[in-house]
Order: C-alpha cells, then sequence, then structure tokens
C-alpha cells in the first residue's frame, strides 16, 4: 500500500502545484502591473477566472493586493495538505487545526521562496547566456516580475566589474525567509501532529 500511496501523493502534489503556480503567477502579475496582453499572461487569466472571478465578487482587493487570489493559495494549499494527509500509509496524517494553520502559512511562503529563487536563477542565466531571450515572452514575463524587486537592491548594490550582484543579494534573502520564517512555522507544525 505504501507506494500506491507515495504515487498517489505525488499526482496530488502535482495537480495542486501546477494550479497554485497559475494562481501565484496572477497574484504576483498584478502585484507589479505587469503587461497582461502577453500570451503567457492571457493563458494564466483564462486558466484562473473560472474560479477567482465568483471569489472576486465575494472578497474585494486592499490597496493593489489581490486578496481573493491570496485566499484561494491558502485554500489550495490547506486542501492538499489535507488530502495527501487522507492517502494510505502511515506517513500521511492530518495536522491539529493548529499545525495546519502553521503548515499552511509555512509552505505558501515556501512556494513563494521557490518560485522566485528559480524565476531570478533563470534570469541570471539567461542574461549571460542569450540576451535576446528577453524579448520572448516568457523572457519578459521574468523580467517584469523580478526586476521590481532586483531594482531596489541594485541601487545599494552597483555592479563588480560590470557583474551584477543584485540576484545574489535577493536569492540569499529569498533563504533568510526559508529559514527564519517558514521552515520555524513548517517545524512548529510538526510538533503539533495527530496520529
Amino acid at each position: 500500500m505504501g507506494h500506491i500511496g507515495d504515487f498517489l501523493e505525488f499526482i496530488v502534489k502535482l495537480v495542486f502545484w501546477l494550479y497554485m503556480l497559475l494562481v501565484m503567477l496572477r497574484f504576483l502579475l498584478q502585484l507589479v502591473r505587469a503587461n497582461f496582453h502577453t500570451p503567457v499572461a492571457q493563458f494564466v487569466i483564462t486558466a484562473t477566472n473560472p474560479v477567482l472571478r465568483p471569489l472576486r465578487r465575494v472578497i474585494p482587493g486592499l490597496g493593489g493586493i489581490d486578496l481573493a487570489a491570496l485566499i484561494l493559495l491558502f485554500v489550495l494549499q490547506l486542501g492538499e495538505i489535507v488530502l495527501i494527509g487522507l492517502l494510505p500509509g502511515p506517513q500521511h496524517h492530518i495536522p491539529s487545526s493548529p499545525g495546519l494553520f502553521l503548515l499552511t502559512i509555512g509552505l505558501l511562503i515556501d512556494q513563494f521562496v521557490f518560485f522566485y529563487i528559480v524565476s531570478i536563477t533563470v534570469q541570471a542565466i539567461l542574461s549571460w547566456v542569450n540576451p535576446v531571450a528577453f524579448h520572448h515572452p516568457i523572457g519578459s514575463l521574468i523580467l517584469q516580475l523580478n526586476e521590481p524587486l532586483l531594482r531596489p537592491i541594485r541601487s545599494k548594490f552597483k555592479p563588480i566589474n560590470g557583474f551584477d550582484i543584485s540576484p545574489l543579494i535577493f536569492i540569499v534573502m529569498l533563504m533568510a525567509v526559508h529559514y527564519l520564517i517558514a521552515a520555524p512555522l513548517i517545524d512548529a507544525a510538526a510538533l503539533t501532529r495527530l496520529r
């Protein structure tokens, strides 16, 4: 039964991760006021509208922050944890209510951290290997998402001999968020497990 549970866990995580990635992209694109007239952005809008549009009627935005998308991300992460907890196998369990809340917040923060680590790394590699790639819709999207966060760092830490260290500094900051915020929340959730 253990291998079946592991395979089902993989499927659940994959499905939730893919949809959460789309909702996260939608949230971040709105936050940075990105160009929504690109094919990638249009795909993200089309994929997330069926759930987000009705939610927005009930949950209004706040100061340019799409609260409906954030709440949807929270519910999706919570749903993933509960579904995995219901799978067969001794390693699957559902934490108590406080643990479930802490685990959901910790994993959600980690999703954002992981997303930005990957996108910053891709941007850095593209800038070294093929700067023309930023004219492609995906390259342009990466720039729109990352530059609002890299620009303030770049203004304080000038390039060294033409080498832009802002991506490296930002990744270190993201790792600090993981180790100092997300990981302690996930560890605290583990202490409240219900067997």
